[in-house]
């Protein structure tokens, strides 16, 4: 069989990695696959647990996710592209490259696959999945020069491919295949039949995520509402500490409960009427693709993907970044019209379940690879 090399910056608590990994166990019936991952992190292992080829060796970055210019410098040190001839080295005593057949890039900010592209002239697939308005650039023209060394991009959404042509990509590079996801094995809408409003947020805690939006909204809420709703949030990150203090000085222990990570969401989100994903702009937004497949009613940022993925607020609603008060008018809206929405979220998980499904993304994806395969 042909062999496909991916390289993976990220592991298995982003989005990124998580579509690399259902791709691949999909892919590996029809090509060998080989994965370079950055370093042994959770996406290594899993991979190893599949029996999937896959070795962990440091590379450059395009871009990282630094605003503080102070310190590009050692993020360059760390992090540019001169890391690729030595990756390049350790590489070739893994494997041989006259094997491979084509190289996927699985991320906007990964450079090797460039590289090797040049060195090698092996074709090169590179993956769009990041919005980029926070990335900063390690190398000179990112969008052209991403463009110049790749046969093609796929691109997440069509609000991602908008952004890097406004950096230099060239269009006709641009292929657009949103992510796919596993449709969980039990897609019956679970009926809550308490008064109580369960709401979730799902995703890594920090400022960008909106955790902090949520909570406060829930302060603004009527009080026969609040006393009706419950948020629980997944996950871990940096200011998970100061979101626990928040909520114990408003006195919402009643409220919002942290749940941490889980690795059984595929059967809690079941639990839950409402989603949250107040991300300011998502690239994809796997996290809102999941809240439809499971049911839930979805409130969203309007920004990024999101409006794509809710047809423009067809399958839920759309808020504004960092307004509570939307978020609040939009929860006690479902509070008085729960029946209507539970309606919207069926129809949105069929919708889900039918453009998202990773069957439906592999189909598009091998068809694409076969045009550039060597």
């Amino acid at each position: 069989m042909k062999k496909i090399l991916f390289i993976a910056h990220d592991d298995l608590t982003g989005g990124s990695a998580k579509a690399l990994f259902e791709q691949v166990q999909y892919l590996q019936s029809f090509y060998d696959i080989v994965v370079v991952t950055l370093t042994k992190n959770s996406l290594y292992y899993s991979l190893k647990k599949k029996n999937i080829e896959v070795y962990a060796v440091r590379f450059g970055f395009t871009a990282i996710w630094n605003t503080i210019r102070i310190f590009l410098p050692v993020k360059w040190i760390m992090y540019g592209s001169w890391l690729n001839y030595f990756s390049y080295k350790k590489i070739q005593k893994k494997f041989s490259f006259s094997s491979i057949s084509l190289i996927v890039s699985n991320s906007s900010v990964v450079n090797l696959g460039a590289y090797l592209h040049r060195k090698t002239g092996i074709s090169h697939i590179h993956f769009l999945r990041e919005y980029g308005d926070d990335l900063v650039p390690l190398i000179r023209n990112i969008g052209k020069c991403i463009s110049d060394n790749a046969d093609m991009c796929i691109s997440v959404s069509h609000a991602v491919a908008r952004r890097w042509i406004d950096k230099g990509l060239s269009p006709s590079k641009i292929q657009i295949i949103y992510d796919g996801l596993i449709v969980p094995s039990n897609s019956s809408y679970l009926s809550n039949n308490s008064d109580v409003i369960k709401l979730c947020m799902c995703g890594r805690i920090s400022n960008f995520k909106g955790q902090i939006y949520a909570i406060k909204s829930i302060l603004l809420l009527r009080e026969n509402v609040r006393e009706k709703i419950v948020l629980d949030i997944y996950g871990d990150g940096p200011v998970l500490g100061y979101l626990k203090l928040f909520v114990r000085l408003n006195h919402l222990d009643n409220n919002v409960f942290f749940k941490g990570f889980s690795n059984n969401l595929d059967f809690e989100l079941f639990n839950y009427d409402v989603g949250l994903n107040l991300t300011k702009k998502e690239g994809f937004g796997r996290t809102t693709v999941e809240y439809m497949m499971h049911g839930l009613y979805v409130i969203g940022c309007n920004g990024g993907a999101t409006p794509e993925l809710l047809n423009n607020g067809t399958y839920g609603s759309l808020v504004e970044y960092g307004c509570p008060k939307q978020i609040a008018r939009e929860l006690e809206t479902y509070f008085d019209n729960r029946k209507e929405k539970r309606e919207v979220a069926k129809r949105a998980q069929l919708y889900a379940i039918k453009e998202f499904s990773v069957e439906k993304n592999i189909e598009t994806i091998k068809k694409i690879y076969e045009k550039f395969i060597t």
